[in-house]
């Protein structure tokens, strides 16, 4: 959706967040049934469930790298000390 996508790694999946502050929707390019390799760091939120803010997304199938923010915005934002 836009700024995020889901990575199904077999049992599971978990939400990979690409922000970066502009208008370009990276997550966009990333088709279901792709093969990637995200870097970036798992963001673990008391309230929410675990997702991983990626610095980039390596799509394998396009062969091609998008870039992200591993920043949080949500703390960036002053958002997480208000959900404390």
């Amino acid at each position: 959706s836009g700024k995020s996508f889901m990575l199904d790694y077999g049992p599971r999946s978990v939400t990979v967040e690409m922000d970066d502050w502009d208008r370009f929707n990276e997550a966009d390019m990333i088709l279901p049934g792709q093969r990637v390799t995200v870097y970036g760091e798992v963001d673990k939120d008391f309230f929410t469930s675990p997702s991983i803010e990626a610095s980039s997304v390596y799509n394998v199938n396009q062969g091609a790298i998008y870039y992200a923010s591993e920043a949080d915005e949500e703390e960036l934002l002053g958002l997480r000390s208000m959900l404390y």
